[in-house]
């Protein structure tokens, strides 16, 4: 299946594992307004797809992802229309990853920053290798903590423990990532990708509409995902 996608993103097959880079290396794949809006539209593709079984999540380079390109969030606060659009694509990029029925895997090859932390954090599994971290800094910014994955914080580590790291924007190391929930192992660093292989998970064996329900492999967190959303659409609004 060929994917519609801008060159900043690049989708490539193993197996029945689908692996999606964030591909702009030379800036450690900072987010621009391409890069975003293919991101946004990526998921429904990916479960379109008739072979895949899993998706791999990873960054080009020497970085997961370093968060927005300075360059493009100035001009998302000079032009409204645009703010308007980044912003309804950031709430889609959340609920196409909540509801995507195969199960997402974070391979976090290097640091994970704003943009990157919070798409790592949705994803169903995340390996994080020795050498990177997690770190959200959306607060100091002006903006809300966390992002798009604000409420996923607590289902994964204590309350307290999430308003500290969103509130000051903190370093996650790897070890520390593990030790507090948000990541699944450490993995030895430029090994990150090689612990997804297909030979090396249970993806192969499952059988395609075994993944693509909600009784498959990824039920438990498709349910943990949807709670996410659900609490995101009941929030109540402040009053003005």
């Amino acid at each position: 299946m060929s994917y519609d996608v801008p060159e900043e993103i690049r989708v490539e097959s193993d197996g029945p594992v689908r692996i999606v880079t964030l591909n702009r290396p030379e800036i450690f794949n900072a987010v621009n307004k391409s890069l975003h809006e293919g991101f946004c539209w990526i998921w429904p593709q990916l479960e379109r797809d008739p072979e895949a079984r899993a998706i791999v999540l990873t960054g080009a380079g020497k970085a997961f992802s370093a968060g927005g390109d300075l360059a493009w969030q100035r001009e998302l606060i000079e032009r409204k229309e645009l703010h308007r659009s980044g912003m309804q694509e950031a709430r889609k990029i959340v609920k196409h990853m909540v509801e995507c029925r195969l199960p997402i895997v974070a391979a976090v090859n290097g640091p994970a920053v704003g943009f990157g932390c919070s798409v790592a954090l949705l994803c169903d599994i995340v390996l994080i290798a020795e050498n990177a971290f997690l770190m959200d800094p959306h607060v100091g910014v002006g903006l809300v903590a966390a992002d798009g994955g604000a409420l996923a914080w607590p289902l994964m580590t204590s309350i307290l423990r999430a308003k500290e790291y969103l509130f000051l924007g903190r370093r996650i190391p790897a070890a520390d990532a593990v030790a507090l929930g948000l990541a699944n192992r450490m993995v030895a660093k430029g090994r990150v990708l090689e612990d997804h292989s297909p030979s090396r998970t249970n993806w192969r064996p499952f059988p395609p509409r075994l993944c693509r329900t909600r009784s498959g492999p990824s039920s438990c967190t498709s349910s943990a995902r949807s709670a996410v959303s659900s609490s995101t659409r009941s929030r109540p609004r402040p009053r003005p």
